[in-house]
């Protein structure tokens, strides 16, 4: 018996409940069960599904998250999102027949090599795009030449939306471990990106510095240490189930923004930014 099928996890589904099955799975020699993720809430789709595959490993079954268009689990990045987030990375089912509709683009990039490690390169596909994504929307900003400080309020503003918007991707770029202060090991497409993001930054505190706005720093030592006080004020944003709104996440970086960079005597200018992603 190759798999037992289909489990749907929707919004209101008691894990437990499958556990009979399972456990029936399990006795005539199953391998893995098939899910289908039937919840919008990334976060709790990725928890619900992290229970499930727990479950099924008491039985020695593997649980396949499968994409299909019908649910809201639809697309390969969805499924990788939703894996990584439920500390099952090894339990996505890729394969070229795989369902793939919005994000079909990434799927392409890395199918075409039969010996390629999908979950791997699903990954980074994911990285690569999620930050081209966050680098248009930082250039936006950087294109208006709005004063330096309204500019990083903006940029401030910015980068929580898009982190609120994708909570997925917030925790499993969190979970690689990697250091926003400083460019990734990873593809040559994310380091350019990080660099171009880096470099936009810097521009903006250059401008303030030479304005007497900000401390009189080396402005990519400024830029990086914005990049640590967003990387650090989402960690915990995440560590703490994600329960402030992002009004709530707004103020409290430009709070630290405000006592990190802004030199004494200077109000601060704060205006509102919203962006959809």
């Amino acid at each position: 018996v190759l798999d037992v099928e289909v489990f749907r996890l929707g919004v209101d589904t008691n894990v437990s409940e499958f556990e009979p099955v399972m456990a029936m799975a399990g006795e005539v020699g199953a391998g893995h069960l098939l899910v289908h993720g039937a919840d919008a809430d990334e976060a709790r789709m990725a928890d619900r599904f992290g229970r499930f595959c727990d479950l099924a490993a008491r039985y020695d079954l593997v649980a396949d998250l499968e994409p299909m268009p019908w649910v809201e689990v639809s697309t390969v990045a969805r499924t990788l999102a939703d894996t990584v987030n439920g500390g099952q990375i090894s339990s996505i089912p890729v394969s070229p027949t795989v369902p793939v509709t919005p994000d079909a683009n990434l799927y392409r990039k890395v199918s075409a090599d039969p010996n390629t490690n999908y979950v791997l390169a699903l990954y980074r596909a994911i990285l690569e795009e999620r930050g081209r994504e966050l680098l248009q929307l930082a250039r936006q900003v950087a294109g208006r030449k709005a004063p330096p400080a309204e500019a990083l309020d903006a940029l401030s503003a910015l980068y929580i939306d898009y982190f609120v918007a994708h909570p997925a991707f917030l925790r499993m770029h969190l979970r690689a471990g990697t250091s926003w202060a400083i460019a990734p090991s990873g593809t040559e497409a994310q380091v350019e990106h990080w660099r171009d993001i880096h470099a936009l930054q810097a521009d903006i505190f250059r401008r303030g510095v030479a304005a007497g706005v900000f401390v009189d720093e080396d402005p990519g030592y400024l830029a990086r240490l914005f990049s640590a006080l967003d990387q650090v004020l989402l960690a915990d944003w995440v560590a703490s189930g994600m329960k402030a709104d992002r009004d709530a996440l707004v103020r409290r970086l430009r709070g630290q923004v405000e006592r990190s960079f802004r030199r004494a005597g200077r109000a601060p200018h704060h205006t509102a930014t919203f962006i959809s992603a």
